[in-house]
């Protein structure tokens, strides 16, 4: 699998890739080592990524691990950046998202997450979309 990684540049981690999981006791730590898992065995740009969250206890999908995913993606031209979160209670927002430096990031869709913009935030040069 790890030669196969390098050459799509667009991850998408829906419905169909969680539903794999659903059998597992400890399906939300594998959903998220399996992301992490072919995050950091890619090599080239990644200029879409699209996942939707379901941060329940059902998944359990940590706060820290789509921390971890953001830092990383945007190291890799990262241009368009979709987190949905589709549990009723919403969650922080992943603090990186606002204070990382995504120089080509164009457009951005966030829902189902308080959001809070800390004071030093630069904003995004070339944001031509952003859904909140």
């Amino acid at each position: 699998m790890e030669k196969y990684v390098d050459f799509i540049p667009k991850l998408w981690f829906v419905e169909e890739f969680i539903d794999q999981f659903k059998y597992f006791d400890d399906r939300g730590l594998r959903v998220s080592k399996t992301i992490t898992y072919v995050l950091l065995c890619h090599n080239g740009p990644i200029h879409k990524f699209t996942r939707f969250i379901n941060l329940s206890s059902i998944y359990n999908i940590a706060i820290e691990s789509i921390n971890m995913w953001i830092c990383f993606l945007s190291t890799r031209d990262i241009k368009y950046l979709e987190l949905v979160n589709f549990d009723s209670g919403h969650e922080q927002m992943p603090y990186p998202i606002l204070s990382f430096s995504c120089k080509k990031l164009t457009y951005l869709r966030l829902s189902g997450f308080n959001l809070s913009i800390p004071p030093n935030i630069c904003g995004f040069k070339r944001l031509l979309e952003l859904s909140l």
